[in-house]
């Protein structure tokens, strides 16, 4: 799972309702039994977002991935968490929603 917002709409509850909605479509309607998320550590809006809604913290790699280079050509290398959220654990914090 990921999302991208433009600054304009951020900090407004729309990431936290498109992952809901996700998660929720995810077990209910197509029967998954895990959903996984990866962040950048240094957005924390990003993985507070995960960890309010339930998903746990599973893996902090180090340096596994770059997105840019340096002047030299030379790759950044970024830090990545990982998140996950077993559906059992998904309709536990939700028992409103019925499953199927």
């Amino acid at each position: 799972m990921g999302y991208v917002f433009n600054a304009a709409f951020q900090h407004k509850g729309y990431a936290s309702e498109a992952v809901t909605a996700l998660l929720t479509y995810g077990f209910h309607q197509l029967g998954l039994h895990r959903v996984i998320a990866r962040c950048n550590p240094e957005n924390s809006a990003s993985w507070r977002l995960l960890e309010r809604l339930s998903m746990r913290r599973e893996a902090h790699h180090r340096k596994n991935i770059s997105f840019r280079k340096d002047e030299n050509g030379q790759p950044i290398w970024q830090d990545t968490y990982v998140y996950a959220v077993l559906e059992e654990e998904w309709f536990a914090k939700y028992p409103d929603i019925e499953k199927d």
